[in-house]
């Protein structure tokens, strides 16, 4: 008799302990499936909130279009410790204001030999070119080791509307749209990415696919 209750209380006892394993196992992947799922969540909040009235990467890519270039040199930081170190070394001066207009010619610049998207990169103003269509597709926590902290990374899908005003590859073709990605400092700034231009290139969003002309 006292041999069936120990073997009773043993199958108590494992029963007990399965059951607060499981109940522990449970409770442990409870928060790993919520976290999973907030952090799901926060990417579409980034999404859905910004958009093009709210995002500096969106200005930019305008003012780079419209050759607005006063916009653009507030707006990138490389640009402001330039004149930064102007203003320190001259004041107020003939020199300071010689430099914004060197900023400026080569903001509005596009020369024909710079069309093109090396290994390197491309300039800003060959991607957002006069007459280009602009479309915010996302954006991310954009690129680390630049000159401050990504607050965010705007991605912009850049169409262009006929071959001959377009974005050359390395090879020559006429790119129909491109993705890149405009990094944003925590303190508003666009920072410079690439080795050439301040843009980071998806290179694997280039399309080539123009459509017929009417008629054909």
């Amino acid at each position: 008799m006292k041999e069936s209750k120990s073997i009773q209380g043993l199958f108590v006892l494992a029963a007990g302990m399965g059951l607060a394993v499981v109940c522990w196992l449970g409770s442990a992947a409870i928060p790993v499936e919520a976290d999973h799922q907030a952090q799901q969540r926060g990417r579409v909040r980034q999404r859905e909130s910004q958009t093009p009235l709210s995002s500096v990467a969106w200005r930019y890519a305008l003012a780079v279009r419209e050759n607005n270039c006063a916009e653009v040199v507030r707006m990138t930081l490389w640009m402001n410790e330039r004149l930064d170190r102007v203003r320190a070394a001259h004041g107020n001066s003939e020199e300071l204001e010689e430099a914004r207009k060197t900023l400026c010619r080569q903001i509005t610049r596009r020369a024909v030999e710079g069309n093109q998207l090396t290994p390197e990169g491309v300039e800003d103003q060959y991607v957002f070119a006069p007459g280009v269509q602009l479309e915010l597709v996302g954006t991310d926590e954009g690129a680390e080791g630049l000159k401050r902290p990504v607050a965010e990374r705007s991605w912009i899908r850049v169409t262009y509307p006929n071959r001959r005003r377009a974005l050359r590859d390395h090879e020559g073709q006429p790119i129909r749209s491109i993705e890149v990605g405009v990094n944003v400092s925590q303190d508003g700034y666009v920072l410079k990415a690439g080795f050439i231009g301040n843009l980071d290139v998806d290179r694997d969003s280039i399309q080539y696919s123009w459509p017929r002309p009417e008629g054909e």
